[in-house]
């Protein structure tokens, strides 16, 4: 299970606890115009557009300052399931489909999505069972009350594996902290031993989503559709374009008849050049002419790209993971887990979990692991986290390595988020050298490889691409 992305945060405002990673706050009003957007991306078409609003609307809940609301963090959830859908990762979809249900189930659908495939994929997600840590109760920083998805919480109970948006809120309504959990992963310094549930705050009311307007308008706009075709009987205007019948001036053309005056004209099978100067048959391309459905169509209309808004918010957080990169980090393969638990009643009871991980591929030469990189470090201190970053290594380097730590949870998973010369000085110490780029076979991720003297990343299709210096959520390596 994933450890929740804490941020450090420093009351500032008395309208709002500024985090150090937010150069400004975030108002309810922005995050609903980015989801307008994101819908205006949908009703394009433009799915890539969509995307990138969704990851920059995400990021920028961090640095909100109120709390959050049920019905917008339903409507985002929902807008990054039908995402997710389109990209076919079917374990994503469930998950934010989850959370969508978790904070507004009413949440109403679009009439164009009813009969939708992913309408039934929704519908199919079942709410997982309220769990939690056994023993302990929530301890919230003083004078705060801790809200899970826009709603005050008591327990450390929650749904396993749906992501959670935590917030603290003092009594002035002031965001002291925020962050995004999966399902019950509440980080220990927010936990202790005993105590009691937490008291709910006396002045809260609990929001009316229905009050956000959302209504079953289709998201896909048959409307525009509709508006497309209309135009077409203004363009049938090819109807009045049949001026062809003015253009029957062949008859008119049938002047040879006239010419017929020298007799040698009088080769009538060559005058009978006006059955080919029945042309006008030809020229009665007006049925050609009825290209105007080419402007019926509108694919330029349905294939534009949306305008990305600018997300000035929040800064670039090395330990920020977004909800396709963490897709794209999950599981292939589920490792199963089981341990005790407590449910709603107190009782005891065995939960088992599945933890997604990496699938390590089962050909001769596997993909180097975390654990085999971080047994490696120590003898090269030189590729440590802090010590490459500062010789110039990008800041993704060692990502997902908190503090310079490998994440145990990913131990015998493909190590990711490394530079192709890493991947080098490990092979050389401790393997054969770095894959050379003819090796072929199946990968589980993309993989850095050695074309003669020079780095290539060789693709999950086979497809090769020079090193541009990327470094990445899915570019593993393997030795020979």
């Amino acid at each position: 299970m994933r450890t929740a992305l804490l941020l450090s945060m420093f009351v500032a405002a008395p309208a709002f606890a500024q985090q150090e990673v937010c150069y400004e706050p975030y108002t309810a009003d922005q995050w609903e115009a980015h989801l307008d957007q994101a819908e205006e991306a949908f009703r394009a078409f433009d799915l890539g557009g969509a995307k990138e609003i969704l990851k920059g609307t995400h990021k920028s809940t961090l640095c909100l300052d109120e709390a959050a609301s049920p019905g917008r963090i339903a409507r985002m959830s929902r807008q990054l399931a039908l995402v997710f859908f389109f990209e076919q990762d079917d374990e994503a979809v469930r998950r934010w489909t989850l959370s969508q249900k978790h904070a507004w189930d009413g949440l109403p659908w679009p009439s164009d999505l009813v009969d939708h495939p992913f309408y039934e994929a929704a519908m199919e997600a079942e709410m997982p069972a309220l769990s939690g840590p056994k023993g302990v109760q929530l301890a919230p920083p003083k004078k705060t009350t801790m809200y899970a998805h826009g709603r005050p919480i008591q327990t450390p109970q929650a749904p396993a594996e749906v992501p959670q948006f935590i917030q603290f809120v003092d009594k002035k309504g002031v965001v002291v902290e925020q962050y995004w959990q999966d399902g019950s992963a509440f980080p220990e310094k927010w936990l202790i031993e005993g105590g009691e549930a937490l008291e709910l705050p006396k002045k809260w009311v609990e929001e009316d989503p229905l009050a956000l307007g959302y209504t079953d308008q289709p998201l896909f706009t048959p409307a525009d559709a509709v508006a497309d075709a209309d135009e077409p009987e203004v363009v049938e205007e090819p109807e009045v374009v049949e001026e062809p019948e003015v253009v029957e001036e062949p008859e008119v053309v049938e002047e040879p008849e006239v010419v017929e005056e020298p007799e040698v004209v009088e080769e009538p099978e060559v005058v009978e050049e006006p059955e080919v100067v029945e042309e006008p048959e030809v020229v009665e391309e007006p049925e050609v002419i009825e290209e105007p459905p080419a402007p019926m169509v509108a694919l330029p209309e349905a294939t534009r790209q949306v305008e990305i808004p600018t997300f000035s918010a929040v800064a670039d957080m090395d330990d920020y993971v977004d909800p396709f990169e963490d897709a794209r980090l999950r599981a292939i393969a589920r490792e199963t887990t089981v341990r005790s638990d407590v449910d709603e009643e107190g009782r005891e009871r065995t939960v088992t979990t599945d933890v997604i991980t990496f699938k390590v591929d089962d050909g001769e030469a596997s993909a180097v692991t975390y654990a085999e990189l971080a047994e490696w470090l120590p003898y090269n201190p030189s590729w440590e986290q802090a010590a490459a970053r500062e010789a110039g290594a990008p800041k993704q380097y060692l990502k997902d390595w908190k503090g310079g730590a490998m994440p145990e949870a990913r131990g015998d998973a493909p190590v990711v988020w490394i530079t192709a010369e890493v991947a080098k000085a490990y092979c050389d110490d401790w393997g054969n050298g770095l894959e050379d780029a003819q090796t072929t076979g199946e990968q589980m991720v993309r993989e850095w490889r050695l074309d003669g003297d020079s780095f290539v990343v060789r693709a999950l299709d086979g497809t090769w691409a020079a090193d541009d210096g990327a470094v990445g959520s899915d570019i593993g390596f393997r030795c020979k």
